[in-house]
């Protein structure tokens, strides 16, 4: 009976989880990602000191020769429904310190470049331009260094954040540029939810739990066909229920135990609808599926 209950919360577990599922997948379809048409030209320039050697620009730069890195955010959205986009943004500069190769986060500061902008628009646009001095921010790094006499490695990022009331169109921008490298890359990540089609972990978990069940689930049905089949030799089955007047009845939870008695006791079970019986002297097993 116990084993039935459990098949039963299986079978319910697994159809609430596939329902739950394929609603919030019809609720992704909805929302039309293509209803979007994002231009994102944010870049950075890199201004270097008087010098007799550097003519061309590269990915890569010599630290010492940097006077001044800007940095030229540059984002637009468009949507094509025409319906008006409630959304915020804000810009802020943080310089991360970090020990031992860039395994340990040991110095953290954050300054806002541009406070929370509340807006309600057809589109996004922002087009902010910032001069960041790499010279100040090297002799800080040192003086970082030099005051606790440990060296680490730097980072200044530029982070645009965008949020709206669409979730799937939420931007994160980060332009980082490294301070205290001998040579510096400077790079610019996007994280945009909707153009990376990414799908959220609430998503995998319950894919995960829906497989998990659909296999626990197809476990149990098979298991007792396979036990039946496998002592279908002794087992009678009787026309109509036995009597079980003066025995000691003894419940069981698992067909298993059924079939450990019979192989205990050289014995046979006998099997009315559902019920499985095993007669040991005056005392009957049941099992109930």
């Amino acid at each position: 009976m116990k084993q039935t209950k459990l098949l039963t919360s299986l079978i319910i577990i697994s159809f609430l989880s596939f329902l739950i599922f394929l609603t919030k997948s019809i609720i992704n379809t909805n929302i039309n990602p293509s209803s979007y048409i994002v231009n994102n030209k944010t870049n950075y320039q890199v201004i270097l000191k008087d010098n007799d050697y550097f003519q061309e620009e590269t990915d890569y730069y010599v630290s010492k020769a940097i006077k001044e890195v800007l940095v030229n955010f540059d984002y637009e959205l468009n949507n094509q429904n025409s319906k008006n986009i409630l959304y915020s943004y804000t810009i802020d500069a943080t310089l991360k310190g970090l020990a031992d190769n860039e395994t340990k986060l040991v110095w953290l500061q954050k300054k806002n470049l541009e406070k929370e902008n509340n807006l309600k628009e057809s589109k996004i646009k922002i087009e902010k331009n910032y001069p960041i001095d790499y010279d100040y921010y090297v002799s800080y790094v040192k003086s970082f260094e030099n005051t606790y006499n440990l060296k680490i490695d730097a980072f200044l990022e530029i982070n645009l954040t965008i949020k709206s009331n669409d979730k799937k169109i939420d931007t994160y921008i980060k332009v980082t540029i490294p301070i205290n490298d001998k040579v510096s890359e400077i790079t610019i990540n996007e994280d945009k939810e909707f153009l990376n089609n990414k799908n959220t972990n609430y998503d995998y978990v319950l894919t995960f739990i829906f497989l998990i069940l659909f296999i626990i689930l197809i476990i149990f049905r098979n298991k007792p066909k396979n036990i039946l089949k496998e002592y279908q030799d002794a087992i009678i089955k009787l026309s109509k229920k036995p009597n079980l007047d003066n025995l000691n009845l003894i419940v069981l939870d698992n067909l298993k135990d059924v079939f450990q008695i019979l192989e205990d006791n050289n014995t046979l079970i006998f099997n009315y609808q559902n019920n499985y019986y095993c007669f040991i002297n005056n005392i009957v097993y049941l099992y109930s599926s």
